[in-house]
């Protein structure tokens, strides 16, 4: 697995030194052009709404009669539509193996229960862990609010319950052995002191004994923890290029580029991609995901479901010749294939043509189809 290479142009002249009455829709097609050529497309768009925004309030402020980033004749940058991509079982080994000890139960997580990380930090290792039962409950997350970690809902703010595979719940019960669960107590959804009675008790702070936890025995701070150990695991592993060393002495983080398409979620599109290629329903895995809705599971992961391979026509085939009768009873009264009382339970015999055989042989099409995705 090669590392990504690749050199940039550098970032255009800045705007911060421009007088805001000389910023035209002239000058902003200049420097829109050298920006996205300097930066990657998410970034450029970024950088536009910032700028736009900052147009915004000096309109509010009377310093300019006009935002020039809205004009008609200027579009912002557009970001690529990029499909979700599941990693390979080598890949996650891999980054799996460089991450620190501590740590590498939390990919086991994400590949193996497609827990979001905030989700993962959150795991009450007493409370929401049921091996008896094979499942893991996702009722928090931690996550940053005011600068301060808390616990919070999971996002959507609803609670769900997912299958926990038995190798997971081999590599929990070896995590735990290995690093005890640590009792953490953080305000629940927002830091700042209450001012209400109702505040008070919606914000008190919560104990849990979190399975994973930082260096220090607290809570992990997500971006923190990217940057020094995920970043640096994806380095290593030959997944990003490695970042120049920094001179010595210096106190700065390293500067590892855009990763955003290898961050954590990717172990959540590989459970994805893992359990829809083996037939689950899009139902089920979009309630395991958190989805508010199967519809976004369809449009993030459609990509991921196989190919048809024939058992829709031989579904179809044993519709017409009779042999689901025999299962009718748990066929509901509203399906076409349910005998409604006092009908026959044969269908007419479909007339043969003259150059047609019983037992014709597949289509081209259809032997391309048979056994892909099996």
């Amino acid at each position: 697995m090669g590392s990504r290479t690749g050199t940039r142009k550098p970032p255009p002249a800045p705007l911060g030194e421009a007088k805001l009455r000389d910023i035209k829709v002239g000058t902003l097609r200049i420097w829109l052009k050298e920006l996205e050529k300097s930066v990657a497309p998410g970034t450029a768009n970024a950088v536009w709404g910032y700028l736009s925004n900052i147009l915004a309030y000096a309109i509010d402020d009377e310093r300019i009669s006009r935002n020039p980033c809205k004009a008609r004749t200027i579009k912002p940058p557009t970001v690529p539509e990029q499909k979700a991509r599941a990693w390979t079982r080598s890949r996650v080994m891999a980054v799996r193996g460089e991450l620190h000890p501590r740590y590498q139960i939390l990919v086991d997580i994400g590949v193996g229960a497609g827990l979001r990380q905030g989700e993962a930090f959150g795991l009450d290792a007493d409370k929401d862990i049921d091996e008896v039962a094979g499942v893991i409950h996702v009722r928090r997350q931690v996550k940053r609010v005011a600068g301060k970690l808390v616990f919070g809902p999971p996002k959507g703010g609803k609670e769900r319950t997912t299958p926990l595979p038995v190798y997971l719940a081999a590599q929990i019960r070896a995590h735990r052995t290995a690093f005890p669960p640590q009792r953490v107590t953080l305000p629940w959804q927002d830091p700042r002191p209450p001012t209400t009675k109702r505040e008070t008790e919606e914000r008190a702070p919560r104990t849990h004994s979190l399975l994973v936890t930082s260096m220090g025995g607290g809570a992990v701070r997500a971006w923190s923890w990217n940057q020094h150990y995920w970043k640096k695991a994806l380095a290593a592993a030959g997944v990003i290029a490695t970042p120049e060393a920094l001179p010595k002495g210096s106190t700065a983080n390293l500067a590892y580029g855009d990763t955003r398409e290898f961050g954590f979620h990717a172990m959540r599109h590989t459970y994805a991609s893992v359990q829809l290629d083996a037939r689950e329903s899009v139902v089920s895995v979009s309630k395991w995901l958190g989805h508010a809705d199967p519809a976004i599971t369809l449009r993030v992961y459609a990509h991921f479901m196989p190919e048809a391979d024939g058992r829709g026509r031989a579904a179809m085939d044993a519709w017409f010749e009779g042999a689901t009768e025999a299962n009718s009873q748990k066929i509901s009264p509203d399906s076409p294939r349910a005998p409604s009382s006092g009908e026959a339970s044969t269908l007419p015999e479909v007339p043969t043509a003259p150059d047609q055989t019983k037992s014709a042989a597949p289509s081209e099409h259809q032997t391309d189809l048979v056994g892909v995705g099996s």
